[in-house]
């Protein structure tokens, strides 16, 4: 189970609430980049620039994918967007949209504790206006997962039961 969608969506805390009812392993892909790195996403930003982080995202997403198993993965905002990502997301398991309205990341990222360096040092006004635009650039990608889920009020009982009839739907197997 891939999430996906806007930074501040709730992918990490979704995921792993969800994890914990499908009795699955959680991994959170900004996390495994830091592990595998040995450090921050911050400072890999701050050194190489978004290219180069993406560049190492790609490579870790690739290697995260061939060793594991049977996992609800959270991904970063950006990731389906760049390289084959969204492709290779969807060849894993089944990918998950949690979409918001531009006014909802807008008042979660403005309340959010989590460093995020695309969006750092930002005026109220330059925030609305990169979330506008980023959201129009990657929603043709989000919209290619397997599965879109309206992000008001959800959580992670609600998605299960979505996730549950997606699959009932297409005669999957579930976990």
């Amino acid at each position: 189970i891939i999430l996906i969608g806007f930074m501040g969506a709730g992918k990490t805390s979704i995921g792993k609430s969800l994890a914990s009812i499908f009795n699955l392993n959680f991994y959170d892909l900004d996390n495994f980049i830091e592990q595998q790195t040995r450090s921050t996403i911050s400072f890999i930003f701050n050194l190489l620039g978004e290219k180069g982080f993406r560049e190492i995202e790609n490579l870790i997403l690739k290697k995260l994918l061939a060793e594991k198993n049977n996992f609800v993965l959270a991904t970063g905002g950006g990731t389906p967007v760049f390289f084959n990502n969204m492709q290779l997301l969807k060849s894993k398991g089944l990918t998950i949209y949690i979409k918001h309205s531009p006014s909802t990341i807008l008042h979660r990222l403005k309340n959010s504790k989590k460093p995020r360096p695309l969006v750092l040092n930002k005026s109220y006004e330059e925030l609305k206006l990169f979330i506008e635009n980023t959201l129009k650039e990657r929603e043709n990608f989000y919209k290619k997962a397997h599965l879109t889920v309206d992000g008001f009020n959800l959580n992670a009982k609600k998605l299960a039961g979505e996730i549950e009839k997606y699959f009932s739907e297409h005669n999957c197997q579930g976990s």
